[in-house]
């Protein structure tokens, strides 16, 4: 495994030779964790805004570079006008005359 030597000693140099600081060190931010324990120290409340919320089944608005995938609201309309019409469809125990049916039912 590849390692640095020693991280000042490290900076110094590729300063010298003409690194700029971004390409030497990264910025990463601290794990929730880390973040709600200094926040509970400091007896405040992490602002949920800054937390990306749990993905939804749901269906959502969304910019069209989103990334997700594109639900088409045609397919989910005439399942729905599908199911409509079988609702509205009269039982077909009360189209025959079958009183057998009307009387297994009670």
């Amino acid at each position: 495994m590849r390692q640095w030597v020693d991280e000042e000693t490290v900076r110094i140099a590729l300063s010298h030779l003409g690194f700029k600081t971004s390409d030497i060190f990264q910025t990463k931010l601290q794990t929730f964790q880390h973040v709600d324990a200094v926040a509970k120290q400091m007896k405040v409340t992490v602002p949920d805004h800054l937390r990306v919320a749990p993905p939804t089944n749901e269906t959502t608005i969304a910019p069209t570079d989103d990334p997700a995938p594109v639900v088409s609201p045609a397919p989910l309309m005439e399942a729905f006008r599908q199911s409509l019409l079988e609702l509205k469809k009269e039982p077909q125990w009360l189209t025959t005359g079958n009183r057998s049916a009307d009387n297994e039912r009670e």
